[in-house]
């Protein structure tokens, strides 16, 4: 056998054993086991009862608050303006760089229940993003210190995760890749939407109460 030749089965058996290795430590099998079955839901479930068992319960007349905000970015040529939500390269969340806005079809939304018994307070958020980027609710604990009766424990987010809503807002590698480049200017606008939100929410639950006496129970 011709040595250029031997050479050339080796190299491509090396390689071939390399390939094979880097399959076989990096594919795993699909782990079809219930999920009532798994140590996380198990963990889980601890969890919760965990946090019932210490809970707080307020009895007395109910106060709510509803409020909703629009958090439609207006997509822009040009230059941009931040403080009137204005963009000129918002990435669709869930499609990395793949897809940017250029333009509003639907609109989106982020709507508040602020909730009072007895003077114990708690917030409910939910937002039309893919997830609730903590970055934002970071800032909105900082804006919302000058507002001693609202808390960060008081408050509880949630997103109703449609991928068609605004990205940039996750500055970390994954985040990137799924949601564009970090762009800090949209998470302090968007920010300063749900701060808002929320102090309405509070504002208007102060001024409603429901003729109803009920117990709520405070996780």
């Amino acid at each position: 056998m011709k040595k250029w030749l031997k050479i050339l089965i080796i190299t491509l058996g090396v390689i071939f054993i390399i390939i094979a290795a880097v399959l076989y430590y990096s594919i795993s099998y699909i782990d079809t086991t219930p999920y009532f079955e798994t140590e996380y839901y198990s963990n889980t479930i601890k969890k919760l009862n965990n946090a019932i068992s210490s809970r707080n319960i307020s009895n007395g007349k109910l106060k709510a608050g509803f409020a909703k905000i629009n958090i439609t970015p207006k997509v822009v040529k040009g230059v941009q303006d931040p403080s009137k939500g204005e963009f000129n390269n918002i990435k669709l969340s869930g499609f990395g760089d793949g897809k940017r806005v250029t333009g509003v079809h639907d609109s989106i939304f982020a709507k508040a229940v602020a909730l009072d018994v007895d003077n114990n307070l708690i917030v409910l958020v939910s937002a039309d993003l893919l997830l609730m980027p903590p970055e934002v609710v970071q800032i909105v604990e900082e804006k919302l210190q000058d507002h001693s009766d609202i808390t960060r424990g008081q408050i509880f987010y949630g997103a109703t995760h449609t991928h068609s809503s605004i990205g940039n807002c996750i500055p970390s590698y994954v985040g990137e890749k799924f949601g564009g480049e970090y762009q800090p200017e949209v998470v302090n606008w968007l920010g300063d939407k749900i701060t808002e939100l929320i102090i309405k929410s509070v504002t208007i639950c102060s001024h409603h109460s429901l003729h109803l006496a009920i117990s709520m129970q405070q996780i």
